[in-house]
């Protein structure tokens, strides 16, 4: 067996670390996703958040961000934005008026459809070697952290 050069001996103390592999799938999934969504003018957070909604259900803020894991501050920016392109509209919850309910537009109804297909269609090139065995072994393990 030939003796490893340098790089290739780097390489094989990296490939197998699984936070490493996570990162580069990230990565790639990032930019996959930020190219797909260029048509409709929307950066993966806005796509992100919008995953929260059911088309018709009403959500608090609050349990937008606790959901998907974001601050306060990062929500109600990214909901500002949504908001401002008539994707989502925001009230005062009538049995606290110092909680917003957020709810997704006829607009964001249909963005929310094209994201949901993207994502699909990502994840289907992505984990095309998995079996669906596997994913739902992968996507069980990755829900526990």
């Amino acid at each position: 067996m030939p003796a490893k050069t340098e790089v290739q001996a780097g390489r094989a103390e990296l490939t197998p670390r699984p936070g490493f592999l996570l990162q580069r799938a990230g990565r790639w999934f990032v930019r996959a996703l930020e190219r797909d969504l260029v048509p409709f003018d929307v950066a993966p957070r806005h796509a992100y958040v919008l995953t929260a909604f059911s088309p018709g259900q009403a959500r608090l803020q609050q349990d937008i961000a606790s959901e998907l894991g974001l601050d306060r501050t990062t929500t109600s920016t990214v909901l500002d934005q949504l908001e401002s392109r008539d994707l989502v509209t925001r009230r005062r919850d009538p049995a606290d008026r110092r909680r917003s309910l957020v709810e997704l537009t006829d607009a964001g109804v249909e963005l929310l459809s094209h994201f949901n297909a993207t994502l699909a269609r990502l994840e289907g090139e992505f984990f095309a070697s998995l079996t669906p065995a596997e994913r739902a072994t992968l996507g069980n393990f990755l829900m526990r952290n």
